[in-house]
């Protein structure tokens, strides 16, 4: 049975004693009381009501789980930590994406076609071509458009539509880069930037134009990107050396090269901008960078082969998901501190929290089931487990996303190593 927060149950009210009969005078006196005396204490009265409400219960969100192995994404309660439906999707997804203001969830796969969901209605509401062996996409701040990643090519698709229809493959595509390892779209939607592993570079492109602007040399195998919210600057993870460069975006000239002593794998940017954290492909060390004067500060031990994390809105603490030891830890990002590490098995490799930031949850491919935790960091100690239940999904759950009352915008998700998570602005 769930292990349900006590702060979700519902409070029982104290008994009020009855009041004993009163006589004639008590009542002629108070019906005498002066009416300023007689709406100051109904003021009273009011605000002692108020502060006796019971608070409010959590919102019932939900979470779209991706089950890779069964084809399918299934749609769990958060309030009742219940499956309440299954939908069939193309073959084999391997990640979630919300178009932007639309209330849809995109389903990528490698089918060459996205399932479309609807999120109010819990539907799937079309298939629309993306362009075969599909790895990654992208939408547009208005997400009238968008730009499939062909994992295996290396093309680009562009894809848009009329404002009120879901968009389609216009049949415009651009060969970019020869082996995709991971992209990134700046915040105004403006510039694609994509990592080529095999030419050991940075391309970019002009999404309105639909051309590339230039390219630029980084270290070996470039793979996961992150870019500063202003767009002035992009961090790559190098899959073949211990190190992440920096790129200029606007002049397109690499920066720097800097030296972390463990193989990058994710990369995190804190939603202010100012500090990258770098999780390594194996072990269990994330490395802490200063994105605004590019140096190393420190590094972090964490869990083993760490594949995905994510931060709160006010950027103080960090979520870590690590596949090799199935933990997922919080971290104070101000102290650097541990608030909590917890096991919850199947190798989690996916993160999303609730809009209110109340439950983390963690997708778990290995055993076929999401984690549901305590996400408040006011809650989280270093001797409790921050586990609330887990959920039974499907065939390997590879991506999970929490749309905010029935849209698909504030969505807050992981950064993760199999495909790079970056979204416009990160």
């Amino acid at each position: 049975m769930a292990n349900v927060d006590a702060s979700t149950r519902p409070r029982t009210q104290p008994a009020t004693a009855r009041p004993g009969p009163r006589s004639g005078r008590q009542l002629l006196a108070r019906r005498k009381r002066p009416a300023g005396r007689l709406a100051a204490l109904g003021g009273l009265a009011f605000l002692s009501a108020c502060a006796h409400q019971r608070p409010a219960s959590p919102r019932p969100y939900l979470a779209f789980v991706a089950n890779q192995g069964s084809h399918a994404v299934s749609v769990v309660n958060l309030a009742t930590f219940r499956a309440v439906t299954t939908l069939p999707v193309a073959a084999a997804p391997t990640r979630l994406v919300a178009r932007p203001g639309k209330g849809e969830i995109w389903v990528v796969g490698r089918s060459g076609e996205a399932t479309v969901i609807d999120v109010a209605a819990l539907r799937v509401a079309a298939t629309a071509p993306i362009g075969k062996s599909a790895s990654d996409l992208f939408f547009s701040p208005d997400g009238d458009r968008f730009y499939a990643i062909n994992g295996e090519t290396g093309a680009v698709t562009f894809g848009e539509g009329e404002p009120g229809k879901i968009p389609r493959a216009s049949g415009t595509t651009l060969k970019a880069v020869y082996r995709y390892g991971g992209g990134s779209l700046t915040r105004d939607g403006k510039t694609l930037i994509l990592s080529d592993a095999a030419r050991n570079c940075l391309v970019f492109v002009d999404t309105g134009a639909r051309k590339i602007l230039g390219r630029v040399a980084t270290g070996r195998q470039p793979q996961a990107l992150a870019t500063l919210p202003d767009g002035s600057k992009v961090f790559v993870a190098e899959g073949a050396e211990d190190a992440v460069s920096v790129v200029d975006v606007p002049k397109r000239q690499l920066l720097s090269n800097l030296e972390i002593g463990t193989r990058p794998g994710t990369i995190i940017l804190k939603p202010d901008g100012g500090e990258l954290f770098v999780l390594a492909q194996d072990g269990g060390i994330m490395t802490i960078v200063d994105a605004f004067h590019d140096d190393v500060e420190e590094t972090f031990p964490i869990g083993r082969n760490p594949a995905a994390g994510l931060f709160r809105k006010d950027s103080g603490t960090l979520y870590v998901a690590s596949a090799g030891d199935g933990s997922v830890t919080a971290i104070d990002v101000e102290n650097r501190a541990v608030l909590n590490s917890t096991q919850v098995g199947g190798a989690p490799r996916a993160l999303a929290l609730t809009p209110d930031e109340r439950f983390l949850v963690a997708a778990c491919p290995d055993d076929g089931s999401i984690a549901v935790l305590r996400a408040d960091p006011a809650e989280l100690t270093t001797k409790d487990s921050a586990l609330i239940t887990k959920i039974p999904t499907g065939v390997a759950p590879v991506d999970v996303i929490i749309p905010n009352s029935g849209t698909a915008s504030d969505t807050q998700r992981s950064g993760r190593r199999s495909a790079s998570r970056s979204r416009p602005g990160g």
